[in-house]
């Protein structure tokens, strides 16, 4: 088994957590190497040394970025049948840890959110993000929680780049990090004019404000939308945003904050397969927490990919 940390997660408090629960973590599963993600490049070749080495059971210790790492590392590494053999885990020491929504507290280790036992795990669907980077190469990245682009996008961007009180916020408290993210990207954010085209509907011209692709409504904090949890269904639920007056954003907002953003709140809200998304101008793209920028970018899914642990 091993277990890759990164003590950079959550504001670079991820080490004082991990330190409370180890002793906790180690009754738990017994042995375990431990890799810290300092060098991703070299942690992603010890992960590609240990699966041809025979190991299957992984646990990403850190936030949703960390498992994001974690599995485009493997699916990146595993052939077909390697695949069908791993299990994945998970560790929330991250700020948001959207990944462990809704929270389970019988599986917390003081206060920390924990997916870690292999002996309860689920076959989940993996969402295939392909754009178009600007050297002009077709990239491919993985993702198991939701995508979006939009407000949501670029507000994950200003918090992985932050300011100096957004930097102050995430040290003291996540939540008025994540509110303040979210309020100031709204406020300078201005719909985006796309052309978007969901399986096999004709493409529409749009105003985007956001779109969330989603396979969990978790996202950010307390924010979530009102679709179910929906890990193997080979489809993703997906929520569109028009542009909006500021009174409306706000609105909407505090809708998402309590889970009650409904159909009439979206433009479009419905499930699909595929999803295909272009611009004359650059924009962000979000998936599980990690943000990339392209003018083109195409949302798929590969079923049941890959195991999680369930708890």
């Amino acid at each position: 088994m091993v277990i890759l940390i990164n003590a950079r997660a959550c504001g670079g408090k991820a080490m004082r957590k991990w330190r409370a629960i180890k002793g906790e973590v180690a009754a738990r599963l017994g042995g375990y190497k431990i890799y810290f993600a300092r060098d991703l490049g070299l942690a992603g070749k010890y992960i590609a040394w240990d699966l041809s080495k025979g190991e299957r059971q992984f646990i990403a210790a850190g936030g949703d970025g960390t498992f994001n790492f974690l599995l485009n590392s493997i699916i990146e590494t595993a052939d077909e049948q390697t695949l069908s053999e791993v299990t994945l885990g998970a560790i929330g020491l991250g700020s948001s840890n959207d990944f462990h929504k809704p929270f389970d507290r019988t599986t917390m280790i003081k206060g920390t959110p924990c997916r870690i036992d292999f002996g309860s795990s689920s076959e989940r669907d993996v969402g295939v993000l392909r754009y178009v980077d600007s050297s002009g190469t077709e990239v491919v990245r993985h993702w198991i929680i939701n995508a979006s682009l939009g407000v949501t996008a670029e507000a994950n961007s200003f918090f992985n780049d932050p300011d100096r009180f957004l930097s102050f916020c995430k040290r003291y408290s996540t939540g008025m990090a994540i509110a303040y993210a979210a309020l100031k990207t709204m406020a300078r954010f201005r719909a985006m004019p796309m052309t978007l085209s969901a399986d096999c509907r004709e493409p529409a011209q749009l105003q985007i404000e956001n779109l969330g692709i989603v396979k969990s409504p978790h996202f950010s904090g307390h924010f979530h939308y009102d679709s179910p949890i929906d890990y193997a269904s080979g489809r993703f639920h997906v929520h569109l945003i028009d542009q909006r007056s500021a009174a409306s954003k706000l609105l909407t907002l505090s809708r998402l904050a309590h889970g009650k953003m409904s159909r009439r709140d979206s433009e479009m809200s419905l499930e699909a397969h595929r999803i295909y998304v272009k611009s004359e101008k650059p924009f962000a793209v979000e998936f599980d927490g990690e943000v990339v920028t392209t003018k083109s970018a195409s949302f798929t899914l590969r079923p049941r990919m890959i195991r999680v642990c369930s708890c």
